[in-house]
């Protein structure tokens, strides 16, 4: 197990890694096109801010594998440790409700505009610039899934007498 999660963080930080280089060099090229010749491709930025979209998402399925993404966290640190790890737990199951319900309605959307038969820039099938929304949610869940899972262990080991 230990060995398909290491390959899903290459892949996924890989992915990310990947496309922050393809992102930065396309707009340091469109800059620089601009500049020098006066023109720019306009797919281009469209194409950017589908790049923006997928990183965003990439890089919230990175934090939810460290779980470090954005909380506030005002009552945690004032409570017993048992009554924290209680706490983590039901906190991770609870982002796992969420991004379930966000991905399944963001396949949905995925399934509607794959029917449709949209295109976006230079004839760019519009549901394979969101297929991002429900893997990136499925794994966020996935990987929240995993926590929930070690913080029901960390229970286990709190409750062991020395």
């Amino acid at each position: 197990m230990a060995r398909v999660l290491r390959a899903l963080a290459v892949i996924e930080d890989g992915l990310l890694v990947a496309l922050l280089v393809l992102l930065i060099v396309m707009s340091g090229g469109q800059i620089l096109f601009r500049n020098l010749f006066g023109v720019g491709l306009m797919d281009l930025d469209s194409f950017s801010r589908v790049l923006v979209l997928w990183l965003g998402m990439l890089g919230a399925v990175a934090a939810a594998r460290h779980k470090k993404q954005i909380n506030v966290d005002v009552l945690s640190p004032r409570l017993p440790k048992r009554m924290r790890a209680v706490v983590g737990v039901v906190m991770d199951l609870f982002t796992v409700a969420i991004s379930l319900v966000v991905a399944y309605y963001s396949w949905s959307f995925l399934q509607i505009e794959f029917e449709s038969g949209a295109t976006l820039f230079a004839s760019v099938p519009a549901w394979t610039t969101i297929i991002i929304l429900p893997l990136a949610f499925g794994l966020m869940a996935f990987h929240y899934t995993l926590h929930a899972i070690a913080g029901i262990f960390q229970l286990r080991q709190i409750d062991k007498p020395l």
